[in-house]
């Protein structure tokens, strides 16, 4: 992915997170109070009021309260620019010296939403417009089939969710498939893993539905998975799973009549789901696309001799655009770092290729993304 860096988006990002799936709307009037040391000050806390109300309905609505706190902070400088106009019902002044006003706005919830669209594709373009692919899958005896009928509305409501009301690319995996003459149904996790990388995919979102009997009753739990990996080197940016503990199917206790009933119910948990998920991989954007946060890459260093690997990973520490490292693994034969840096893929190869030759070593190397794997040849035996 091409990316560019560029400044935090502070306001407008969080408010992003918290409030995408707002509708526009014209404005809702709100009574609301506000105490203050003047006239203006009582006015400016019953404006923040005023729009911190209408913040809360629609994050209690949509049970999107993660941020509420960092959007109250956020909004106090900004209030007055989402209130298209307000009348005073009552001010005065108390006995003690402090002003207070009661008033009602009018909260322009449009203008939120247009600085909520414009925030994101800014953001959308300085990263590249990342590309995603969502796939059914089920790993294990209690997943229902994800190539079944039944289960497509399920990662079609994801793909509306990140491609709609995120901006994602999302990529159209049956259209890749035939492309590929990939034949088999489904993928597996590894499988789809490898098939990203190579139609150059950023990000993969898996969708899953298990459900567990309990003993020989018609009780079962049910559970709905959506995982979001970055296919570049396979980290798991998020995961979302929302338990269903005490389904009861009455009807039948057939496995098909289960399946369908564990789907209709993820139906209507799926929405919300995507809409957590999709903020997760959003925050990762966010944190690269911020200055000084860097790029993560995992660098794995096979076979080299101790004083040449410690040599080799004090030079890494010193290269340009070196934000921060730490050692995921280590072993007699291989040691594994998490690296960040604000340089790209090709530009950090190259510099680390630099190292190598200071340090007078033969390698073989591969690079798959930000998987960079390095294997030190001994000169004894070539």
């Amino acid at each position: 992915m091409d990316r560019m860096r560029m400044k935090p988006f502070s306001f407008f990002f969080f408010l992003l997170l918290s409030m995408l799936i707002i509708t526009p709307a014209t404005g809702n009037a709100t009574i609301s109070k506000g105490l203050g040391v003047s006239p203006s000050s009582a006015l400016n806390a019953a404006l923040q009021k005023a729009v911190e109300s209408e913040l809360g309905v629609y994050m209690d609505s949509q049970t999107i309260t993660e941020n509420f706190e960092i959007v109250k902070d956020e909004i106090v400088s900004h209030s007055k620019g989402y209130v298209s106009s307000y009348k005073v019902l009552r001010e005065g002044k108390h006995n003690d010296g402090t002003y207070f006003i009661k008033i009602d706005a009018v909260v322009n919830q449009g203008l939120v939403k247009i600085h909520l669209d414009d925030s994101l594709e800014i953001l959308m373009k300085m990263s590249g417009h990342p590309k995603l692919l969502v796939f059914g899958l089920d790993d294990d005896m209690n997943s229902i089939s994800s190539i079944i009928d039944q289960f497509q509305p399920l990662t079609k409501e994801v793909v509306r969710v990140f491609k709609e009301r995120f901006r994602f690319d999302v990529l159209d995996l049956n259209t890749l498939k035939t492309q590929d003459g990939y034949v088999s149904g489904k993928f597996s996790r590894k499988e789809m893993l490898k098939f990203a990388q190579k139609v150059k995919a950023d990000f993969i979102v898996m969708v899953k539905v298990n459900i567990n009997r309990k003993h020989e009753s018609r009780m079962f739990t049910e559970e709905i998975s959506l995982q979001a990996v970055r296919a570049s080197d396979a980290i798991l940016l998020g995961e979302n799973v929302v338990k269903i503990p005490r389904t009861i199917f009455a009807s039948s206790s057939r496995v098909p009549d289960i399946a369908n009933a564990a789907i209709n119910t993820a139906k209507g948990e799926i929405f919300g789901a995507s809409i957590t998920l999709a903020k997760e991989i959003v925050r990762d954007i966010q944190g690269e696309v911020e200055r000084g946060k860097g790029f993560r890459y995992s660098i794995s260093l096979l076979k080299f001799p101790k004083d040449s690997l410690k040599n080799l990973i004090g030079d890494f520490l010193i290269l340009p655009g070196y934000v921060r490292h730490k050692q995921e693994n280590a072993s007699a034969e291989m040691t594994e770092l998490a690296y960040w840096s604000n340089l790209n893929a090709d530009d950090l190869r190259e510099q680390i290729e630099n190292v190598m030759k200071k340090n007078n070593l033969k390698y073989k190397f591969k690079i798959n993304g930000r998987l960079f794997n390095y294997k030190w040849q001994n000169p004894d035996f070539d």
